[in-house]
């Protein structure tokens, strides 16, 4: 049997389907303001246990969403992951840089202006600026401010 490269982009959308069945419910949730944004959320880590105890119990369909109980728990892992990869930042403003791979802008960068650093006024771009992909870029020590 030969390996199906197509077989990846498969188990993405099969794995992409399972975790949307758990984001609508804790989308619900926090819309309601029962919970933080999932970016800030620190419960994640707690949450995880408490899927894999309910796991462990035999619990395997959350009663909120319907999904499998180990779905929730790869749901909150993931969400760990972009915390410690990202920080706990809303992933909105940046979320097309990711995609096409452009650095991300920051709220706020500081800049050697010839007597030492400062901060640079700037405010987030947004779809439809000008210069919505041209801005000040991580890592950068200088920068166009605003």
């Amino acid at each position: 049997m030969s390996y199906d490269a197509s077989e990846q982009g498969l188990v993405n959308e099969v794995f992409k389907a399972l975790l949307a069945s758990a984001t609508g419910d804790g989308g619900k949730k926090r819309a309601a303001g029962l919970k933080p944004p999932w970016w800030r959320d620190p419960a994640h880590e707690a949450a995880i246990f408490s899927h894999l105890n309910k796991w462990k119990r035999g619990e395997t369909v959350d009663p909120d969403s319907g999904a499998h109980t180990l779905v929730h728990f790869a749901w909150r892992a993931l969400a760990i992951a972009y915390q410690e990869t990202y920080g706990k930042v809303d992933p909105a403003p940046n979320y097309m840089r990711r995609l096409l791979g452009i650095p991300e802008v920051l709220d706020s960068v500081r800049v050697d202006v010839g007597d030492g650093l400062r901060p640079a006024v700037h405010r987030p771009s947004t779809p439809g600026d000008p210069d919505h992909l041209v801005d000040i870029f991580v890592g950068s020590r200088t920068g166009r401010g605003r």
